[in-house]
């Protein structure tokens, strides 16, 4: 994972949310060896946060999609 920082306080805010429920859910399934990551992210990625609107940041990403038909999506694997 990567932490970064924000100077927007509502932002902060979803960024510790994301991190203390992160820990958590690594913490329950065993610690980082036996976390599914991808299960983890598929669920970052469901969470509602108050900043979206409390719309999922999937379905955000979605829409924008659909308006903007050819925007990329590029993935980036990170290291584990």
């Amino acid at each position: 994972m990567i932490y970064q920082t924000a100077s927007n306080r509502s932002v902060l805010g979803c960024m510790n949310e994301m991190t203390y429920a992160s820990s958590l859910d690594v913490q329950l399934h065993g610690g980082l060896g036996r976390c599914d990551m991808e299960d983890l992210n598929q669920r970052l990625r469901r969470d509602i946060h108050s900043r979206t609107g409390y719309n999922r940041p999937i379905d955000l990403a979605s829409r924008l999609a659909r308006r903007n038909p050819s925007t990329r999506v590029r993935l980036r694997v990170l290291p584990t």
